[in-house]
């Protein structure tokens, strides 16, 4: 459950999901909902976070939500802010209950997270957050489906297409119009941000990290990477990696002959 809110703390975007399970019926509360009134009693236990939020920096932490919200128990909770010209502009709201997520991927979960930001439409549509409608709901499911996939090959837009019930090309421009950019790029968008949490911990080397996203070498998960997050990681830190390299090296020289 996603939602967006200003750095007045009124609501500016929220996925079907978080709409129904906080019983906002009428869409004119986007716009004029504040979060006090939202959360009710809960507001003065979110205070510390609202404050760390809108100065720049993320909090995720559990709450039990069933006091206020009878739909709702135990929680996991991230507040994550949006920036516009290195300025904190407003925060996502996003709420997990703890049954509907697997905890014992914590980094999947982190992902998600850091992904906030292509739940709203890119900026280069320039349409503002009031002119946000609630995403399709058919398109949020297709969103759903890839985040539970990411350890597996990208299935294909056709693939995707006929198991949700629409044609691949409604696909397509559906989903660019709802996150501003294709199935695909999403896709592995998340799971670079998988892998960099990976790579920060010092859980996986490099070649291990191409087998486990399906790449088919070490160079090929690296490009990808660095397209995405902007940044190199060094080859040369890892011996295996070097050798998987060599071997594909070598296995196309052996072809021409």
């Amino acid at each position: 459950m996603v939602s967006y809110w200003d750095n007045d703390e009124v609501l500016r975007y929220a996925s079907l999901k978080f709409l129904r399970q906080f019983n906002i019926s009428d869409k004119k509360k986007i716009g004029t909902l504040t979060l006090s009134e939202l959360l009710g009693p809960l507001y003065n236990s979110h205070l510390p976070h609202l404050t760390s939020v809108l100065s720049g920096n993320p909090r995720v932490f559990e709450q039990d939500l069933s006091d206020s919200f009878t739909n709702l128990r135990l929680c996991i909770i991230t507040y994550y802010p949006d920036w516009k010209d290195n300025l904190p502009v407003g925060f996502y709201l996003q709420i997990f209950e703890k049954p509907e997520i697997n905890l014992h991927d914590p980094d999947l979960m982190m992902a998600i997270n850091q992904f906030n930001n292509s739940i709203v439409k890119s900026s280069s549509s320039g349409q503002s957050y009031e002119e946000i409608s609630v995403i399709d709901p058919q398109i949020e499911r297709v969103a759903e489906y890839l985040k539970s996939i990411l350890l597996s090959k990208f299935p294909g837009l056709s693939h995707i297409a006929e198991i949700h019930f629409m044609s691949a090309s409604k696909l397509k421009r559906d989903f660019k119009v709802a996150y501003g950019v294709s199935p695909f790029i999403y896709f592995r968008k998340l799971q670079m941000d998988v892998a960099e949490q990976y790579l920060k911990e010092k859980r996986y080397r490099i070649g291990e990290l191409a087998t486990i996203f399906n790449f088919s070498n070490p160079y090929n998960f690296t490009s990808c990477y660095n397209r995405f997050k902007n940044k190199s990681i060094d080859l040369k830190l890892d011996l295996l990696s070097i050798l998987a390299i060599f071997m594909m090296i070598f296995e196309c020289e052996l072809s021409k002959f």
